[in-house]
């Protein structure tokens, strides 16, 4: 079975939902598992987000 190809803004809808499901899981198990744990994963969500930010306003 094939994958289609998603356009720019199919792209940007997942990695904008990605984040946030990120940030969701990292409170998850900074509050149950591990708080370091959860530290790490917030941090990449949010060093992810900041990318996206800045891919954006460079575009404009």
């Amino acid at each position: 079975m094939r994958i289609p190809k998603l356009s720019k803004t199919q792209k940007t809808i997942l990695s904008i939902l990605l984040v946030a499901v990120g940030f969701f899981v990292g409170n998850r198990i900074f509050n149950h598992v591990s708080a370091w744990a959860g530290v790490f994963i917030i941090i990449i969500m949010a060093i992810i987000l900041i990318r996206l930010i800045y891919k954006y306003v460079k575009k404009l």
